[in-house]
């Protein structure tokens, strides 16, 4: 086949996803773009470790589900790609992990470090939830949707560095953090729905099935939301919180593209793409940065 730019991307989209380099990048946009909101400062040393600990996290998740039994029929390309390098992945790890604990006990400020200990212990929670054979979460019929609990921990978990940094603007924080915790739930959602579609509903959360038939108008839903809470910091010059928000809406203008162009993209670059326009806040942030200049032009 020759060589175009548009199957290069592609490819480095998908190695992106299978090496687990989706969700750090991710959580890294993310973590700026709330830091930037606050107006506060975030050490590049500190973002760094951030990414690590959710590399090690998804790594770990990864991992397990593709050693259990129970999985098998789910597994995705995700799933076979760290079975195979699972030693490679482990070797990595290892530093990884001792990189982390030594800028934890030495380098975090005290506030931060606890509510981070609180978050990865719920975390931890999750994993434990989810893997063990005899856990509640594995049963039809647990209250508690596994994709809204993934959504709250990895918007807690971005929104922290700037809380904990931060005390004027907490209030417009928690109002970013709950609409990004609504766009990762549908994320997580979409994600389930596109790889389960057709096979029986098992395990499945009746709000995740309701969720992702009913995947466009939910996304329309937050959008507008999104959108009204834009107007609304406008309203009150809060207009620092605008690129956040506005991200927020365009994300899920992506996701429904992506729903509606799901069957002329093969199922990896359909999963890498999920993630992909999760990454809008570094494109509304080059812009917003951009527009000034446009003047002089």
């Amino acid at each position: 086949m020759p060589f175009t730019v548009h199957s290069f991307g592609g490819r480095i989209l998908d190695g992106w996803h299978l090496l687990s380099l989706d969700a750090p990048t991710v959580a890294l946009v993310w973590t700026c773009a709330f830091a930037h909101a606050a107006q506060v400062y975030l050490q590049p040393l500190g973002l760094l470790m951030l990414a690590l600990a959710t590399w090690l996290l998804y790594v770990a998740d990864r991992l397990l589900d593709g050693i259990q039994p129970s999985h098998a029929s789910s597994l995705q390309a995700r799933h076979y790609f760290h079975r195979r390098h699972r030693k490679a992945l482990l070797l990595l790890a290892v530093p990884a992990t001792a990189a982390l604990i030594w800028f934890v006990s030495t380098n975090m400020d005290p506030a931060p470090r606890r509510e981070d200990f609180f978050l990865a212990g719920c975390a931890l929670l999750y994993l434990l939830c989810v893997h063990l054979p005899f856990s509640p979460v594995a049963r039809e019929d647990f209250e508690l949707p596994k994709e809204l609990f993934v959504g709250i921990i990895f918007s807690a978990a971005c929104v922290i560095p700037a809380w904990s940094r931060c005390d004027i603007a907490r209030p417009q924080l928690l109002i970013l953090a709950i609409f990004f915790a609504a766009l990762c739930w549908l994320n997580c959602v979409a994600i389930e729905h596109w790889e389960r579609c057709g096979t029986p509903h098992h395990g499945k959360h009746p709000s995740t099935i309701w969720m992702g038939v009913h995947l466009v108008p939910a996304a329309l839903s937050l959008a507008g939301a999104a959108l009204v809470c834009a107007v609304f910091f406008a309203r009150i010059n809060q207009t620092r919180y605008l690129a956040s928000v506005t991200s927020i809406a365009a994300s899920a203008f992506l996701l429904i593209w992506l729903e509606l162009a799901r069957g002329r993209l093969q199922p990896l670059r359909l999963r890498s793409a999920a993630d992909a326009v999760l990454l809008t806040p570094a494109a509304v942030l080059v812009f917003t940065s951009a527009w000034p200049l446009l003047h002089f032009i």
